[in-house]
């Protein structure tokens, strides 16, 4: 029972970096192999699927307020920027 929960915990947290293509070849077919063979975690994946959808075509919303960082925590963010 603990392993299953360990497994189903890995391929869960997979499910959720998929949509972003995040994960490697190797992690896909591990994912891929896992959901085939459980049911809870393969309506997980297509839950999240669904809802990464839904919000990417969903329209955005304009901002009350423009969202500012201080300097520290921009500097910050600029270190990991693509």
């Amino acid at each position: 029972m603990e392993e299953r929960r360990i497994l189903c915990g890995r391929a869960r947290t997979w499910a959720a970096l998929q949509p972003d293509g995040e994960l490697s070849t190797f992690e896909q077919r591990l994912l891929r192999s896992h959901l085939d063979r459980c049911a809870e975690c393969s309506a997980f994946a297509a839950r999240v699927a669904a809802v990464t959808t839904a919000v990417r075509a969903a329209p955005l919303e304009p901002l009350a307020h423009p969202v500012s960082m201080p300097g520290m925590l921009r500097r910050r963010a600029r270190r990991f920027a693509p």
